[in-house]
């Protein structure tokens, strides 16, 4: 409650009397006598009906009152008095001072609380910011807790250089006694030192330790490593030195925990994996309730944590397993935060139920983040529909993060088109040569003998279906249209402020990774915020994946418009490019206009399908000159990188090219192709067959099969040699190659199935799920992802061809 009625003037004036009263209402609310205080508050509120403060102060009791429950009101009531005040100033400019300002900074703080328990990091932010402006004339108590909340809020949204500065101006303040002492230059550093000499020793030595950990968690972001590395040790050393002192932060956790993180950034996994293990924390379920809230569920950020490290292994069923485990724990620790909340107050089955949506049990849940990183598991071990069902349930929560909108999207392409049922079988080790053989058969007989017929199978080519709703949340291409169009929505406007500076530096000759290229930022809470080339990285994967899916509506020309549009972006990947130029070809031949698909099938312009934009001289996760010093390091990534190509061999079988040579395979397939329909069958089989020669007879598109069997029997071949070619499920290899003869007794079965001769891009025809890409950057060392101190690790995907692996998470 604020004190400032009782001694300072508002905007309107008290009387010596009235002031006499508002201070033994302070003390009453100090004393937890609430009903007393809001009797004294009514009958000022009376005499004073517009004053903001005692608007405040009776919101604030009234939500003490009901043991903080009452959360949408007590904000509700912040918002009103906060507006009041903003359209005073604005009519009394010239006569509100600093001093009036000063007034409501309770008020302000009290908000950017509230909204710090809740988890809305960015609003919490903006608030701090400007309370931190005019931290001059606020108490130095009071100053400190400002400075703290900002600089643990800086980090929870990822602004490590700001939380630096103001770590440094807290040690400068509060700690640098000396310093302080000898350059006492004016009476404000008399006034400081005379505050600080005020702290005790154990309130100190713990203020030194916390800023110690926040110092850690900044350096770990800005991937520091030298600097972090001599925190953490000093951090270590000062909680072994310091163990007798009472406080009330545990270095002892904190260190563990920013150890782990520490080796999670520079790739060593296993490491990570074994500081966690070493020391596993007891669970929440079996510790008293005052150790649950004082842990504030480290069990979860335990499990957590392990889960993320699996899923940077490659192992997503394991570490979603340990997600479910951190789900388990956190609702655990909200039950023992609801069991103390109640104990503690008191009350009935009423007041029990209402525990539940109190600002200390909200403050506990982490359930939303949890089920973000679990959402991520399930998608990448091929679980579509439960990752969907866990993406969906945290909309309400992330609504503004574009990243979120695209990893639904993934979930309803990736159930659509069956490919989770090949990244589940792969996952848990199942052979797929006999699926892969049946998949492949291109063709039925029915009868026996002189009544035998063949029946070439046809390819589905759309994978659309009818829904009464599309704005029903289920896992169908037509939600993944609308998920796609609520992310490109959100990036638009930043997109095009970072292509103009991109441009003018352009044109200047700067470099692009300036300070006003990374100034545009697309905060994606709870993972780290977008800028720079990450920004159009994601850009042009929910552009590809649009794309994609506009062409299995059949919405051809919008899914041209989109390929373009991602043709155009500065930067690409060479996957997105092979992609756009691929989806813009499939449109164009749907429109009938062969003439300008051919101009994109040109191998010339792919000259790689790397997931990843290239460094430009960016620094190394493992050190801090941009040179990459650790052979382990670079042993395990190539190691990482290798498996992963074999799990992605095993999991796309053709529809997503492995190399360069299968690409250029691909686009030649779809170029034989445009010039069938056109009619220039010796030119389309010349392709087909250099085609066939890259492909080394295996992985090829079924597609290219039929049309191979297609260009036999229109040159005149036999059927007994196109039933030959069927049988054998491969491609002529060599213009040598006797050309099919005699007999077009299937030519009329050919002919039906060239209407689906053209592949879907990548060669994908009904899985061609897998030619979509992922949001983010493919490297392991993406910048700004570490949270040693939130506990909740976000992982993001990098395009693996099919769906993506997994960037960098949030810890």
């Amino acid at each position: 409650m604020s004190s400032e009625s009782a001694n300072k003037t508002g905007s309107t004036a008290f009387t010596e009397d009235e002031q006499h009263v508002a201070g033994n209402a302070h003390n009453f609310f100090k004393a937890g006598q609430y009903d007393a205080t809001l009797g004294i508050l009514k009958k000022l509120q009376k005499m004073h009906t517009s004053d903001p403060r005692l608007m405040h102060n009776r919101a604030l009791t009234e939500f003490c009152k009901t043991h903080q429950t009452k959360v949408s009101d007590f904000r509700k009531n912040l918002v009103k008095i906060q507006k009041m005040l903003q359209q005073s100033n604005k009519e009394d400019e010239d006569i509100v001072g600093s001093v009036e300002k000063n007034n409501y900074m309770t008020l302000h703080y009290n908000q950017a609380l509230l909204l710090y328990n809740m988890h809305q990091y960015s609003d919490t932010e903006n608030i701090l910011e400007g309370l931190y402006e005019n931290c001059d004339l606020t108490e130095d108590g009071f100053l400190l807790k400002i400075c703290l909340l900002l600089a643990d809020t800086h980090l929870l949204v990822h602004n490590p250089e700001k939380a630096g500065c103001v770590i440094a101006n807290i040690e400068k303040v509060f700690l640098n006694l000396e310093e302080g002492n000898t350059n006492q230059k004016g009476a404000n550093n008399e006034e400081k030192a005379k505050s600080t000499s005020l702290m005790s020793a154990a309130e100190a030595e713990n203020l030194r330790l916390y800023l110690r950990y926040l110092k850690s968690r900044c350096y770990l972001q800005q991937k520091s490593i030298k600097a972090c590395k001599r925190e953490i040790k000093l951090l270590a050393s000062s909680s072994a030195s310091t163990s007798t002192v009472q406080r009330s932060f545990t270095p002892n956790v904190a260190s563990v925990f920013l150890k782990s993180n520490f080796e999670f950034v520079r790739g060593n996994y296993h490491k990570a994996y074994k500081l966690l293990g070493g020391s596993p924390p007891t669970t929440t379920s079996g510790n008293s309730p005052n150790t649950a809230a004082f842990q504030d569920s480290v069990s979860t950020i335990y499990y957590n944590n392990l889960a993320v490290i699996h899923f940077n292994m490659g192992k997503y069923n394991l570490g979603a397993l340990y997600m479910q485990k951190a789900l388990h724990e956190n609702d655990a620790s909200v039950t023992a935060a609801v069991k103390q909340h109640h104990q503690t107050n008191g009350g009935g089955r009423h007041q029990q139920q209402s525990a539940q949506k109190s600002l200390s049990v909200l403050q506990t849940n982490k359930r939303y983040e949890l089920l973000y990183n679990c959402g991520l598991q399930l998608l990448h071990a091929g679980k579509s529909v439960p990752a969907f069902e866990c993406l969906v349930a945290v909309v309400p929560a992330f609504h503004s993060n574009p990243r979120l909108w695209l990893r639904l999207a993934e979930c309803c392409v990736q159930k659509c088109t069956n490919c989770g049922m090949e990244e589940e079988s792969a996952a848990n080790g199942k052979s797929h040569k006999k699926s892969t053989s049946q998949s492949q058969l291109m063709y039925t007989t029915i009868g026996a003998g002189s009544q035998r017929k063949v029946i070439v199978n046809t390819i589905p080519t759309s994978i659309g279906g009818k829904t009464s709703n599309i704005a029903t949340p289920a896992p169908t291409i037509e939600f993944a249209s609308l998920c796609l169009n609520n992310a490109l929505a959100l990036l638009h406007q930043p997109v095009q402020k970072l292509e103009t500076i991109l441009e003018q530096n352009r044109s200047n000759g700067v470099k692009s990774e300036d300070q006003k290229s990374s100034s545009v930022i697309v905060q994606c809470h709870p993972g780290p915020p977008l800028r720079g080339d990450q920004l159009l990285h994601l850009y042009a994967s929910v552009l590809t994946n649009s794309a994609f899916v506009s062409l299995q509506l059949g919405n051809t020309l919008l899914a041209l418009h989109r390929a373009q549009t991602l043709l155009k972006l500065p930067k690409l990947s060479g996957s997105h490019r092979y992609l756009g130029n691929m989806y813009a070809a499939e449109a164009l031949v749907s429109l009938d206009r062969i003439s300008e698909a051919i101009q994109y099938l040109s191998i010339d312009k792919i000259n790689s399908i790397s997931c990843s934009l290239e460094e430009n001289g960016k620094k190394s996760p493992t050190s801090d000159d941009g040179s990459q010093k650790s052979g382990t390091d670079n042993s395990s990534d190539q190691n990482s990188h290798k498996g992963f190509q074999r799990h992605r061999d095993v999991i796309t079988p053709w529809h997503y090219p492995a190399n360069v040579s299968y690409a250029h395979a691909y686009m030649i397939v779809n170029l034989s192709t445009s010039h069938c329909l056109r009619s220039e069958f010796e030119k389309a089989q010349r392709l087909l067959r250099q085609a066939a020669s890259l492909l080394g007879g295996q992985r090829f598109p079924p597609q290219a099969l039929l049309l191979a069997v297609y260009l036999g029997l229109n040159g005149g071949g036999s059927a007994s040699d196109a039933i030959q070619l069927l049988h054998r499920n491969t491609l002529p290899l060599s213009p040598s190659q006797q050309a099919l003869k005699g007999n077009g007794g299937l030519r009329a079965i050919a002919a039906v199935a060239a209407g689906n001769l053209l592949p879907n891009p990548g060669g994908s025809g009904g899985d061609s799920s897998a030619s979509s890409t992922s949001s983010s950057g493919a490297g392991r060392s993406k910048p700004g992802t570490p949270q040693p101190g939130s506990g909740g690790i976000t992982p993001e995907r990098t395009t693996k061809g099919k769906e993506g692996k997994s960037k960098r998470n949030r810890r």
